[in-house]
Formats: C-alpha cells, sequence, structure tokens
C-alpha cells in the first residue's frame, strides 16, 4: 500500500492511496476522518484498518447485509426482511458517521426481537421517534430516571433491588440492578400513572428529579409500555441498570464504557492480570518464588 499527500492553495490538503491490489482512492482533506486517516497511514497501520477509516462515511447505499437478519436497502433499514420506519433509519446515519455502527445497532435490533410484546415493540419506537437516542455496544438503550437527591424513587411501591425485596422508595445506587414482575407492569398506554418501573427523555427525567437524576441502561426486551401522555416522552419497563449520575443528556449515539474488566496496562481479565503483584526486579519472580538476597531466604 503506497500514498501520496498532495497540498494545494485552492483545493487543500489531499491524500491519494494505492491499494495492494492496484486499487486507487483519494481522500479529500475534507473527510470527516481524514486526521485519523493520515495517522493510520504514516503509523504504518494495516490496509483494512486504513480501507475500514476511508469507508466509514461511504453512502448508505452501499451498505448491504448487516447481519444474518439486519440489513440496509439504499436508506432504508430492514429486519427478517421487514423495513423498520422512522427515527431508527436516521439513527444509522449518526452510527455511521462515528464509525459503529455494525455491531450496536444490530444487537439493538435483535434485542427488539426477543420483546414477547408487539405492543411493547411499537410502543419503544414510539418512544424513540423524533429524538436522538443512544444505544450501548450490546444493543442495550440509554434513558434517564429522576430521583432524590439520596438516589431514592420520588414514589413508593415495590421491586427488587440486585435480587432483594423492597417496599418503599426504591434505592437507585450506581450498579443496581432493579426488576419487577412484567406482568405487574401496567401495559395500558392510555394510562399516564400506573405501576412499572419508570424512566424517560432527558428533559422529562430532570424536571420530574427531587435532587437527582441518573442514566439508567435498559434492555429493549424488557419495555412494557409508553404511556400516550407527556408527548411520549416516559416509559414503563420491568428492569433497568442504573449506570451513572447525569449531569447532561449524553451525546455520541453509542455510549461507551470505559471499564470493560480488563486491566488497563495489560489488557487481561482483572482475575487473570498480575500487574499487582509484587516481582524481585532483579529475577522477575514474584516475592514468594524468589530466591535472590532480596526477597529470598539466607542458605
Amino acid at each position: 500500500m503506497q500514498y501520496t499527500i498532495t497540498e494545494s492553495a485552492t483545493a487543500g490538503r489531499s491524500t491519494t492511496i494505492l491499494y495492494g491490489d492496484f486499487t486507487p482512492v483519494a481522500v479529500p482533506g475534507t473527510h470527516p476522518k481524514y486526521d485519523e486517516i493520515l495517522a493510520a497511514l504514516l503509523t504504518n497501520a494495516a490496509e483494512d484498518v486504513v480501507r475500514a477509516l476511508v469507508d466509514a462515511t461511504k453512502p448508505l447505499r452501499e451498505f448491504a447485509a448487516l447481519s444474518e437478519r439486519v440489513s440496509i436497502r439504499g436508506k432504508k433499514l430492514y429486519f427478517d426482511g421487514d423495513r423498520i420506519k422512522g427515527t431508527l433509519t436516521k439513527h444509522i446515519v449518526r452510527m455511521v458517521r462515528s464509525g459503529d455502527v455494525r455491531f450496536a445497532l444490530v444487537a439493538f435490533l435483535e434485542k427488539v426481537a426477543t420483546n414477547p410484546s408487539q405492543d411493547s415493540r411499537d410502543a419503544l419506537y414510539r418512544w424513540l421517534s423524533d429524538r436522538d437516542f443512544a444505544i450501548t455496544g450490546d444493543g442495550d438503550f440509554l434513558a434517564y430516571k429522576g430521583v432524590t437527591s439520596d438516589g431514592l424513587s420520588i414514589h413508593s411501591g415495590r421491586a427488587w433491588v440486585d435480587g432483594v425485596e423492597i417496599v418503599g422508595q426504591i434505592p437507585n445506587k450506581v450498579g443496581a440492578v432493579v426488576t419487577m414482575p412484567r406482568l405487574q407492569v401496567d401495559d395500558n398506554r392510555e394510562v399516564g400513572c400506573s405501576q412499572g418501573l419508570h424512566a424517560g427523555t432527558w428533559g422529562y427525567a430532570r424536571g420530574f428529579a427531587q435532587g437527582m437524576t441518573l442514566t439508567v441502561r435498559i434492555n429493549p426486551r424488557d419495555v412494557v409500555s409508553v404511556p400516550d401522555c407527556s408527548e411520549f416522552q416516559k416509559l414503563r419497563v420491568c428492569r433497568y441498570v442504573v449506570l451513572e449520575t447525569a449531569e447532561c443528556e449524553y451525546a455520541d449515539p453509542v455510549y461507551s464504557d470505559v471499564d470493560d474488566g480488563n486491566c488497563l496496562e495489560c489488557g487481561y481479565d482483572t482475575q487473570d492480570c498480575t500487574c499487582d503483584d509484587e516481582s524481585c526486579d532483579d529475577c522477575g519472580k514474584s516475592t514468594e518464588e524468589c530466591t535472590c538476597d532480596r526477597y529470598g531466604s539466607e542458605s
């Protein structure tokens, strides 16, 4: 793979790349990922890495099957051959531009399909309509919940927090998994205030909060209903996970959870990581195995 960088007083900077199969491609300086492409070329990145960066913002007509169940034809999105209309298609444009479309979007759509109620699936699409939203890498979506300053639900009820039954105001500590039986969640969208675990848009939750707003992640499978009131801004679910306290709405289309359980130094799972283990600077063995003068016993 070869490349040439050119500067023009009128056209500005651009780069011409010649791939290994002798296919040339011109990348203008206005390309959204131009700096990343240039950095990849200058560091001799693999060709497939460069191709992915160059192709990240191609028009949607160039995409076909994203998975066995998800495909794009033109600017239309299909799941199992059925067209999905509205905000989801618009959201794909945002995700394609950020380069995160394939895995997160496919996971989200496949989780939607696991929701046992067609009405609930339609309700979720209704809640998502006409607004930007963020999804996680494994296909959950973000919503927000207004609580008291000490993290308690505004209203009292019955729910399970990390498997423990709570009756009264429900505690929502960061990391908590809050659940209730699905059959106990009111699925009648014509009823505004009723039984269920509630979350909503940033604006709705912020206005409802009494001291604190939380970001929660919800599996599309667990959505039960979206009340017609409040312009479809809130929803009732049977399960959510408290992610963090929120000062503003999450702006990116794909939520990035930095802490994936792996050591930031070696990349191994924390259970396998040995970065924190003490070792001898002379022989490199652990202090328990070392036989040097520093840690070993005298012979």
